[in-house]
């Protein structure tokens, strides 16, 4: 199996982390590997902001849209957040409205993930956060207008080092069609000479 698809299968979201800081050379790894991430029209809207300091961590935690703040609570325990921001592009911003389509959300969407599974390959925890405010997370970082705060990933390492029970997923024939809706296997689907078995 590839390291990429162990990564995958390693990773999990981790809500309650130990003390232990992220080393520079595997956050700039990680950082390395959102900057290689593919984009629309190779654009590369987005801008990173990586943050450590205890108490804009505890004000990002708290910025909830509504309801109680201490939904977020947890994310006060982590030793750094990275806030994956992103300034649309103009032309593609329009022509993505046309289709309905926010292809600088789903640039922003690929890197962090690019930046999920690396951490997960260097032994790090991650959580994926949005539910937050984007206006009181723009505050907060003090970004200009023309930005906005996509997501939220929680690094760090998890406090409990034990193994993570594995995870509930659906089957991959429950998920999967070929060619049009609910066609399965022994239809012609994983039959198809472009779909040869290795």
């Amino acid at each position: 199996m590839g390291s990429v698809l162990a990564a995958i299968k390693k990773r999990r979201s981790v809500r309650d982390f130990g003390p232990r800081g992220v080393e520079v050379e595997k956050l700039d790894l990680i950082l390395e590997s959102a900057r290689l991430a593919p984009s629309s029209s190779n654009s590369q809207t987005w801008h990173f902001i990586v943050v450590t300091w205890e108490e804009t961590i505890r004000r990002l935690a708290e910025a909830v849209p509504f309801g109680p703040r201490a939904v977020n609570r947890w994310m006060k325990s982590a030793p750094l957040i990275i806030a994956a921001c992103a300034r649309p592009d103009p032309i593609l911003h329009r022509m993505g409205q046309v289709v309905d389509k926010d292809y600088h959300r789903i640039d922003v969407a690929i890197a962090v993930e690019h930046m999920v599974l690396t951490a997960t390959d260097l032994g790090l925890d991650s959580c994926i956060i949005g539910w937050f405010s984007r206006r009181k997370a723009r505050r907060i970082l003090k970004l200009p207008h023309s930005m906005e705060v996509v997501l939220l990933l929680v690094l760090g390492y998890r406090r409990d080092q034990h193994e993570l029970p594995a995870r509930q997923r659906r089957k991959l024939k429950d998920i999967v069609s070929f060619e049009s809706y609910g066609t399965q296997e022994g239809e012609g689907a994983w039959g198809n000479p472009k779909t040869e078995k290795l």
